[in-house]
């Protein structure tokens, strides 16, 4: 087993978790989400369901890349960081691939913030994940798999 380091790519990892476990506590329980009298309670759960998926994997895996990265396999590194771009991309895909042909009757006015033209939503999902990429990479060029 490797000595215990601290590289930026393993930093930027646990920053991404971390983020991944704070930022919905803040973004979801505004009066747009969890807040919102014109959303009905089903949705709300649906919602609350989502932000503890959000909070517990990033939780999860800050803690493992903080305590542990060094004793998983690189295998298990790969599925972990996959998992937590993944979640960010399927809340993506499920709200502007899905929803639009699952949900026609949906009148709700979602609140969207857009920034040069595209959605903020994509945008996030986009800076998360070339972070986490990025990290990943970092990570794997300093722990280098054998």
């Amino acid at each position: 087993m490797k000595k215990f380091a601290w590289t930026s790519g393993r930093i930027l990892l646990a920053l991404c978790g971390l983020a991944t476990a704070i930022f919905p506590l803040f973004l979801w329980t505004n009066e747009f989400h969890l807040n919102d009298p014109r959303w009905f309670i089903h949705g709300k759960f649906h919602v609350l369901w989502q932000m503890v998926i959000f909070v517990s994997f990033g939780l999860i895996y800050s803690y493992e890349v903080v305590f542990q990265w060094q004793r998983l396999s690189p295998h298990v590194r790969n599925v972990l960081t996959l998992m937590l771009a993944l979640l960010y991309i399927s809340q993506q895909f499920a709200y502007f691939v899905l929803a639009p042909f699952l949900l026609p009757g949906d009148t709700f006015p979602h609140q969207s913030t857009y920034f040069v033209g595209v959605n903020a939503g994509i945008l996030q999902t986009l800076a998360v994940d070339a972070l986490i990429l990025l990290g990943f990479f970092l990570d794997r060029r300093h722990n280098a798999y054998r």
